[in-house]
């Protein structure tokens, strides 16, 4: 009697036994789904502080490195929208079946999907918005299927610190470089040029030379360059350089010819810079305010650079609607305007 009492002792004490680990491993599923749930969602909406919440092993300059990566605040402001539009088609699927856990480790499996913004825009120049409605209607996307890999930390799981670099596929879009414009010839800036008015005849064309500013400081060589001065009185200016690094010099130079910090509080209105391995622009639509000398200066300008050519278009805003005729010249060849 004795006897049975004892075995059915042991049966049952192995049956609480199976039904706590039963109970604790549920309770850890439903918390690393808790902690998974919060960091997809905080990935999809580029929210630092959800993510890092919910990582371990992240913090001081490696946080601050990340926070940095995945903001749009220090996007050029021409790229800001278009890639706010890109972020807002983020989703993710957590699948619930394949969490593994091992003692304090343990894996689960997001699949996270974007827009496929490189074939939406590929074919596309001109205006941001142009890009960002082919994004919005775009329907194919590209899926990530991430691994997440979790510890069990002071008694709460959290996401692995290097599971963040499985990421950096899906926000590969935060640092593309979009083409807003493509490399003109002087022929279509001639041509650009007619459509707003300004007859072949009021062109300057010189080839195979070269050319100073005033200061004199760096000759600039040149196999076409090409410029005029509309009746309205913004100034237009075409330069196919000897080559790259004679082009960048040309937009540093001009560039640096404003003499104004674009970020400073004497200056309203929208700056976008932005200078690439084969691309840069400067496109300013606003005022400078110099408070010393008392005097207010409006800009609806425009300089890019696409490999060896740089195209300025400057505005006399001293003439009623001259930014709009530097609009369309900017529309006839396909570049965004101010």
């Amino acid at each position: 009697m004795n006897r049975v009492k004892q075995i059915a002792s042991l049966v049952l004490s192995g049956a609480m036994i199976i039904s706590s680990t039963a109970c604790s491993k549920k309770a850890a599923q439903q918390e690393i789904l808790a902690v998974t749930e919060a960091f997809s969602k905080g990935v999809s909406t580029l929210d630092a502080e959800e993510i890092l919440r919910n990582v371990d092993g992240m913090s001081g300059s490696a946080a601050d490195t990340f926070r940095n990566n995945i903001s749009l605040g220090n996007v050029p402001c021409l790229e800001c929208d278009l890639k706010q539009a890109i972020a807002d088609t983020i989703t993710y699927r957590v699948e619930e079946d394949s969490i593994e856990i091992e003692k304090n480790t343990a894996s689960i499996r997001v699949e996270f999907s974007i827009v496929d913004f490189e074939s939406a825009t590929a074919d596309l120049t001109g205006s941001p918005d142009k890009f960002i409605d082919a994004v919005k209607t775009c329907t194919d996307t590209t899926d990530y299927l991430v691994t997440l890999e979790l510890v069990k930390s002071d008694k709460n799981w959290l996401v692995d610190a290097e599971s963040i670099k499985a990421l950096e596929g899906l926000y590969s879009f935060i640092n593309y470089e979009f083409h807003f414009f493509n490399k003109i010839t002087d022929e279509i800036f001639i041509e650009a040029l007619e459509t707003v008015g300004i007859k072949e005849s009021a062109i300057t064309v010189f080839e195979d030379t070269y050319f100073y500013y005033k200061d004199k400081d760096s000759a600039f060589s040149v196999i076409v360059m090409a410029s005029a001065k509309s009746y309205k009185g913004n100034e237009y200016f075409f330069a196919r350089c000897v080559d790259v690094e004679t082009a960048k010099k040309l937009f540093e130079y001009h560039y640096n010819s404003y003499d104004i910090d674009f970020e400073g509080p004497n200056f309203t209105g929208v700056c976008s810079y932005y200078v690439g391995k084969d691309t840069a622009y400067l496109i300013i639509n606003g005022e400078h305010n110099d408070k010393f000398a008392d005097v207010i200066t409006p800009y609806h300008d425009a300089i890019f650079r696409k490999d060896n050519v740089v195209v300025i278009a400057k505005t006399n805003l001293n003439y009623p609607d001259a930014e709009l005729e530097v609009d369309e010249f900017l529309d006839a060849i396909g570049y965004p305007h101010p």
